[in-house]
């Protein structure tokens, strides 16, 4: 009798603190579009005490990129109020995908 007070006490102590779940997906993510603008990478400048990249004394919005001497890119970075953003892209001399990484 007492182990089947034990197991009743069990089952509805169980059954009391299910719940359901909200399966909501509450995340809200936002599309940043960086505008297609290409600076020569040496033309922007870093200001160390804001963290931010600079062209023409603004924050700079864009892409820096380099290249090869034979005009294929080296390298495309995306930046959006002076910072990283997107993906950028570093190629080979024939102009291949050489690396890619998310900032």
């Amino acid at each position: 009798m007492r182990l089947i007070k034990y197991f009743f006490l069990v089952v509805v102590c169980v059954l009391c603190s299910c719940t359901k779940q909200n399966t909501e997906n509450t995340a809200i993510s936002s599309v940043k579009e960086i505008a297609n603008v290409l600076v020569q990478k040496k033309q922007i400048e870093l200001n160390p005490l804001k963290g931010q990249w600079f062209y023409e004394q603004q924050p700079f919005n864009g892409y820096a990129v380099v290249y090869h001497e034979n005009d294929n890119l080296v390298e495309k970075i995306g930046f959006l109020n002076g910072k990283r953003e997107g993906t950028y892209y570093r190629y080979f001399t024939d102009g291949a995908i050489k690396s890619e990484g998310y900032y």
